[in-house]
Order: structure tokens, then C-alpha cells, then sequence
């Protein structure tokens, strides 16, 4: 197969990942819950907030600056979650030998050079 072709079907390939990726996300729900267990946070693959449940103590028994702090603390954990996911749905996609990942720092990094059709 020459590098064309190569090409081709490696991008065929993580257009067809990444479209079913895409499709699922919105629907996928990952939930964080801060290190004191007074706030749980819900966001989808999409990494879009969902929820924010308060234990029936954070109210309660919590300064409104660290119960900020927890809010914070539960929805990145949650993001990270959904981020991790993606990269593990993804991370193994690679067109002409770098991963699709890398396409954002460095688009021309997927385009071939000539000296590489002659091979």
C-alpha cells in the first residue's frame, strides 16, 4: 500500500472513531465527588455541567469560600474523568504516525512531505 493510500485509511479510520465518539459523548455522564464528600458534580462527555449535588451537611456546616472551593474541586475532577475518557476512546489514532491528538499544536506535523511519496 503506498503512503496515500495509507493516509486515506488512516483517516477514514479516526473520522469513523471519532464520529461515533462524538455521538455518545453528549449522552455519557461522569460524576466527581469533592475529598470532604460535600459536593458531587455530573458533567457529560462533552465535558457540559450537569449537576451539583450538595450533601445535606455542606449547607449546613460549610463556609460558603470552601464550599466554592469543593464546587471547583468536584467539577474538574469530573471534566478529568470525561477528558480521560476521550483520550482513551482517541488517544490511539494516528495518521501518517502521529496521533490525531497532536493535530491542534501541529497541523503540518499530518501533511507529507514529497521526499516521503517517493518511498
Amino acid at each position: 500500500m503506498n503512503l496515500a493510500d495509507q493516509i486515506r485509511r488512516e483517516l477514514s479510520q479516526a473520522l469513523e472513531a471519532t464520529a461515533a465518539h462524538s455521538l455518545r459523548a453528549p449522552h455519557e455522564r461522569y460524576e466527581a465527588t469533592s475529598a470532604d464528600g460535600a459536593v458531587t458534580a455530573v458533567v457529560s462527555g462533552t465535558r457540559e455541567l450537569q449537576s451539583i449535588v450538595f450533601s445535606p451537611r455542606a449547607t449546613r456546616d460549610i463556609d460558603n469560600h470552601t464550599l466554592g472551593e469543593d464546587v471547583v474541586e468536584a467539577v474538574l475532577a469530573a471534566e478529568r474523568l470525561a477528558t480521560d475518557a476521550q483520550q482513551s476512546a482517541l488517544g490511539h489514532l494516528t495518521v501518517n504516525g502521529r496521533r490525531i491528538s497532536d493535530f491542534a499544536s501541529d497541523p503540518q506535523a499530518f501533511v507529507p512531505r514529497i521526499e516521503d511519496f517517493r518511498r
